[in-house]
């Protein structure tokens, strides 16, 4: 049987930042990682060696300036075939960004605005990124605050950020991803598993960015290195 087209394939990416009138700091220096369907990829190294930057910049979340991309590609299968993340539009990566890759952040309560509600925020994505409506959108919205374990979610929608927990606001950010195929065979119901016990996983593929090594060998299909 043979293997997949990967689902999104990092290439001799490096990517350096401005520093005044010094030389320019090369954050990231010919990383390249792969990830398939239904895989999920963890990527480590020590701190500063360009994990949360590579990650970033699949998002189109670095500051360009300072930042500037000096090689490489990302190439991802997006619904209109594979495309470079690094040489897209802004209209074209914002339809991308959210509808069909997205990222959880560490720490949700810094992502999430603390003046709307869990609801609120969650709608804007299903109205972006999905194009519903009314009471079609608060039915995606609630039934992706159910598949995350999140208990009585038509209240859990009308709550603010600060009355989540650490782990429902990772949720909540989970919920916010692009569709979650959680009923698609044995390794989907595996993963709604996960995420009802640890708040964790994303819609078809993963690449987490630890902070710690030992928990990522009994999570990860495979592991990508940063020096």
């Amino acid at each position: 049987m043979s293997q997949p087209a990967p689902l999104l394939e990092v290439t001799d990416l490096a990517l350096s930042f401005s520093n005044g009138s010094g030389p320019r700091i090369q954050a990231v220096d010919g990383a390249s990682l792969t990830v398939y369907p239904e895989q999920t990829v963890a990527v480590v190294g020590e701190s500063g060696c360009g994990k949360s930057v590579t990650a970033m910049s699949m998002m189109g979340l670095v500051p360009m300036p300072p930042a500037r991309t000096d090689r490489g590609t990302m190439m991802f299968d997006s619904s209109s075939g594979r495309v470079d993340l690094l040489k897209l539009d802004r209209a074209t990566l914002r339809r991308v960004r959210g509808g069909e890759i997205a990222m959880i952040f560490q720490e949700p309560m810094t992502s999430l605005n603390p003046v709307l509600t869990i609801g609120d925020q969650i709608l804007e994505a299903v109205r972006l990124h999905r194009g519903l409506r009314g009471s079609e959108a608060e039915s995606v919205a609630i039934e992706a605050l159910t598949e995350v374990g999140i208990r009585d979610p038509e209240r859990g929608l009308r709550s603010y950020p600060h009355e989540y927990s650490g782990g429902m606001r990772q949720r909540a950010m989970i919920a916010m991803a692009p569709e979650r195929p959680w009923s698609r065979g044995r390794a989907g119901r595996r993963r709604l598993r996960d995420v009802r016990r640890e708040g964790g996983g994303v819609r078809r593929d993963i690449a987490p960015v630890p902070q710690a090594l030992a928990p990522v060998h009994a999570g990860a299909a495979r592991l990508h290195s940063l020096a």
